[in-house]
């Protein structure tokens, strides 16, 4: 029996494309969610399913892809049957526009989504959309100039997210950190790091790899310890180089050539370039 075969209700189905996304099997977690990967057919009952269309849109951002996930973004709001999902969907919106660059447009949907998100956050679910509402106002708020309010939500990103999810838990620390080290504050955006990485590296989370390494590369390397260049050639740049091969291997034929030639991947091959 299929792992799929084994995924027994709606709710786990997209637990299971979650997991599936953050192991860079992107293809296989669209598999789960709505069938074929390409064009999604909106007569299907799979195009009114709201989270699994929020979630698509979510890897799609993951590997830099905004300008397709804003489409899934929308319908999965026209689809929302709860206020659950009206907010998690609004907010990937909202992170559509700020990574098109689309600063005031983002503003705007972030408050259109503020509007319909649960008054309060009493389950896991409502939790982690708290979370990401830090996450989505600490953009915006890196966008406007304001790094000390985008540190206090993240802050609060992070105490939160320990109560609900390692996953967000991580993601948390990797944006604190790179805010930290905006701010200067490479010690303290190393210690972020560094807890990052333990639950990354536990959990193979690969999706996160690749982030991690691009803002680790920001910080003095000094502060990796005496063999900084083994280590950045040892763990970290091979773990990158691995998490790109593995996505670009786990995507739609179609989306291939937009991943490899990425600015992400580009920047990471530049990176790998100083460690030979």
């Amino acid at each position: 029996m299929s792992s799929l075969a084994r995924v027994t209700s709606h709710r786990s189905v997209h637990e299971y494309a979650i997991d599936l996304g953050a192991r860079g099997r992107y293809a296989a977690a669209w598999f789960a969610l709505t069938g074929p990967v390409g064009h999604l057919d909106l007569d299907s009952p799979q195009s009114r399913d709201s989270r699994g269309l929020s979630i698509r849109a979510s890897h799609l951002r993951q590997i830099g892809m905004a300008d397709l996930a804003q489409h899934l973004d929308a319908r999965a709001i026209e689809t929302a049957q709860t206020a659950d999902e009206a907010a998690d969907a609004g907010l990937g919106w909202a992170a559509d526009a700020l990574a098109q660059g689309h600063v005031d447009e983002a503003r705007d949907r972030f408050a259109q989504c503020l509007d319909t998100a649960p008054a309060e956050s009493t389950g896991a679910q409502n939790a982690r959309i708290e979370v990401r509402i830090q996450w989505v106002g600490a953009e915006i708020d890196l966008a406007a100039g304001h790094q000390a309010l985008a540190a206090e939500r993240l802050t609060d990103a992070v105490a939160q997210a320990r109560l609900v999810s390692q996953r967000h838990l991580a993601k948390s620390l990797m944006f604190l950190a790179a805010v930290r080290a905006m701010q200067g504050n490479p010690s303290g955006a190393h210690r972020d790091l560094i807890e990052a990485d333990a639950i990354i590296d536990r959990e193979r989370w690969i999706s996160l790899w690749w982030p991690w390494t691009l803002i680790a590369d920001g910080l003095d390397h000094d502060l990796w310890g005496p063999d900084a260049a083994g280590i950045w050639q040892g763990l970290h740049i091979d773990r990158a180089r691995a998490a790109v091969g593995i996505i670009r291997a786990h995507l739609p034929e179609d989306l291939v050539g937009r991943w490899a030639g990425g600015r992400d991947v580009q920047r990471l091959d530049d990176l790998a370039g100083r460690y030979p």
